[in-house]
């Protein structure tokens, strides 16, 4: 004989640590099914039925649900996922993350471009409202439901959309940003040989336009600057048989000796007997003449790059020796991840702590050499006209929003590893002060040689800043070679490249696999070595899309990845993820969800920056990015219509899995979408925590629903 109750429906919600669990114990007449699944926010399941008190029926009120804490005692799906072994891991790997190559060279060329010291002012505002706030919404988001960037979207199935581009967008960028890896490992073997190979004009790979003052005497020094095409022709003195070359010629002068010269004569008359009146001199230096070349520079794309005569319609064959690099580069990052997150705990240790000593030493020794002050000069100095050009806001939000990670999905994975109390809200003010500190540094770091530079050519510094791989590896190369025991210095920065890229391509990598394993975790169950065999192949394929930046023409993929892989998509995911949790998860709950964690909840900034002034700063952030949009170009190569339209597509390909999955999961949920009632129970399901479904079937009122909600932050 059936009882008056036919079963009871237990939902155990899971999110949060194994040893502290919510219990929501919903008991109504009938058998009742979850729409959502069988499956709860973060792994939670049906215990079966619960026998009734005495046996006897139970007089029970559907709209009274409780919830209470318990403690030890349940079977935990989640029990087995992997920890942290301490704190400090957790830390040490975030922080590993967000510090990357991004910081050597990006930060301080928009520092430069952008008026200084003045961009530090939109730099600093966007870092406090926008990206810090979004940090710290993922850390809590990630500790409280452990589960990977995808299945965290049990708190609101509408929103899984999100995890599916972060986790897209996080991949894209593994096909460009490891390359920058291969070609320092490339450097660092180099490295090895005896003079550095890119300190001279004298090399099979050096054109005629190769200039190398450094290996100059002083007596052949030269003073121009500013020269036409036009006017740069030969030019004599024939009493002295004085000769200066034409501008095909500039790799000759290293045969130059002193007889060439006048004798006693004023070097900076030169000039103006030459007819180059105006030209800026500087006493001991030198300014290169037009279209003249770095021994440095020509060494990266002739012999490494060997990127003459290839462009996007003509990539050519793959490089043996860049190819065995990358190839290095992607098995040690298997290695790193097939031994589980508390390994790449461990490996952080080094490639998070030895960057910074590097620049250390590079940075006492830059500040010995001469002209070091200008550098630092230009990189500080103020111009805050700047503050009024839109690009400059923009350049700004661009660069700490993408510098702090938040959006890629990685802080939600490695903060999914926490144990339950970890103080999240510390290791996010930690990791973003390190994270600003890192990119001023560097800054400082990369200006002292770029001044020396611009002294011992006689250029002004303007004229040797570059924008991104062309900072590292043209111009740091040719100032590390210029100091004692170069070789030394040499090794120790390109090992510092590899450092500060190996920890944020392992989060990229453990992103993609956490967020796939832990969505579709029953099958990976059900296949010995599961997770092993899904990490080779998505570590394969990202290396053989990545093979096409080590071709002849790999330049312009790599520069076509870096500009669209994580542009406008990322940013759209962003504001989508955090106008989910604050207006429709709702911040009472995240509130509620963080002092149970913490011991205290956000305080009222933090709910401020959340609900209004975050979203509103990324919307303009999107706007702006949008507004100041242009044609693809690299050093004067337009790229053709076809490359910028497929740009477009492939910006866009992870945005569009928000509204595909968001409307899959809408319509999986019960109802036939025809009539508003219908619609509406859809849509309370498709807002609502998987958890609370159960609720929603008996009848219960939906609390996302009430107005309160979208007016009063609590």
């Amino acid at each position: 004989m059936r009882s008056s109750v036919d079963s009871a429906l237990v939902k155990v919600s899971r999110i949060g640590n194994p040893k502290r669990h919510v219990i929501a114990e919903t008991m109504m007449m009938g058998n009742v099914d979850d729409p959502g699944g069988g499956d709860s926010t973060g792994g939670s399941r049906s215990h079966g039925k619960r026998p009734s008190a005495g046996g006897s029926g139970l007089d029970l009120n559907l709209s009274t649900s409780t919830l209470r804490p318990i403690e030890d005692g349940l079977d935990d799906e989640d029990g087995d996922r992997e920890t942290w072994s301490q704190g400090l891991d957790f830390l040490l790997s975030i922080i590993g993350f967000a510090v990357d190559l991004a910081n050597v060279w990006r930060f301080p060329y928009f520092c430069y471009k952008n008026g200084g010291g003045a961009f530090l002012v939109p730099y600093l505002i966007f870092m406090a409202l926008s990206a810090v706030p979004v940090f710290y919404m993922e850390l809590l988001l990630g500790q409280f439901i452990r589960q990977g960037p995808i299945s965290m979207w049990k708190i609101c199935p509408l929103f899984k959309g999100v995890g599916y581009c972060a986790v897209t967008v996080s991949y894209f960028v593994s096909f460009y940003y490891n390359t920058i890896m291969g070609w320092s490992l490339h450097f660092t073997i180099s490295s090895l040989s005896s003079p550095l190979p890119w300190t001279s004009c004298n090399n099979s790979w050096n054109t005629k336009q190769c200039f190398s003052p450094e290996v100059m005497s002083e007596e052949e020094l030269m003073f121009m600057r500013d020269v036409d095409n036009s006017s740069a022709s030969a030019y004599s003195f024939d009493s002295e048989e004085l000769s200066i070359k034409t501008e095909s010629q500039w790799n000759g002068w290293n045969n130059l000796s002193t007889e060439n010269f006048l004798p006693g004569e004023d070097r900076s008359q030169l000039a103006p007997q030459f007819g180059l009146g105006g030209a800026r001199l500087r006493k001991g230096g030198i300014i290169r003449p037009p279209n003249a070349t770095s021994p440095a520079s020509e060494y990266f794309r002739n012999c490494v790059l060997e990127m003459e005569g290839h462009d996007i319609d003509n990539l050519g064959s793959p490089k043996v020796d860049l190819l065995v690099c990358l190839a290095f580069i992607y098995c040690l990052l298997y290695v790193i991840l097939f031994r589980g997150i508390r390994s790449t705990g461990k490996v952080v240790y080094v490639t998070a702590l030895l960057p910074y000593l590097v620049m250390l030493i590079l940075l006492i020794r830059g500040v010995m050499l001469e002209g070091a002050v200008d550098g630092i000069y230009y990189y500080l100095v103020p111009n805050m006209t700047k503050l009024w050009e839109i690009g400059v806001w923009s350049d700004a939000a661009k660069q700490i929003f993408f510098s702090s990670g938040a959006g890629f999905g990685v802080h939600l994975t490695y903060a999914s590893y926490n144990n339950f109390h970890n103080n999240c809200y510390r290791d996010c003010i930690v990791t973003s002060c390190v994270n600003c500190f890192t990119s001023i540094f560097s800054g400082f770091v990369i200006f002292t040689f770029l001044g020396s530079m611009a002294h011992r050519q006689g250029r002004p510094i303007e004229e040797v800043v570059n924008v991104g791989p062309g900072l590292v590896f043209e111009v740091y190369p040719e100032a590390v070679g210029t100091l004692p025991g170069a070789n030394f210095w040499s090794i120790l920065f390109f090992i510092m490249l590899i450092m500060l890229g190996i920890d944020s391509a392992m989060g990229g990598l453990e992103c993609v696999i956490t967020g796939i394993t832990d969505e579709f975790k029953t099958f990976f169950k059900k296949k010995k070595h599961g997770r092993e065999c899904f990490m080779f192949f998505c570590v394969l394929i990202s290396f053989l899309i990545g093979m096409i930046n080590v071709t002849r023409g790999g330049m312009y993929t790599f520069q076509f990845l870096d500009t669209y892989a994580a542009g406008s998509s990322l940013l759209l995911s962003v504001l989508f993820e955090i106008l989910a949790v604050s207006w429709v998860y709702g911040l009472d709950q995240l509130c509620k969800d963080a002092e149970a964690m913490l011991g205290f909840a956000p305080g009222l900034y933090w709910r401020i920056c959340w609900k209004f002034v975050s979203p509103a700063l990324i919307a303009i952030i999107i706007v702006l990015d949008l507004c100041t949009a242009e044609e693809l170009t690299h050093e004067g190569y337009r790229y053709p219509d076809w490359a910028q339209i497929f740009g477009y597509i492939f910006t866009f390909i992870p945005i569009t899995l928000v509204p595909i999955v968001g409307f899959i999961e809408f319509m999986s949920f019960p109802g036939d979408a025809m009539t508003v009632s219908s619609k509406l129970m859809k849509l309370s399901y498709a807002i609502t925590p998987v958890s609370e479904h159960a609720a929603i079937k008996a009848g219960q009122r939906n609390k996302r629903f009430q107005a309160p909600h979208w007016s009063y932050f609590r």
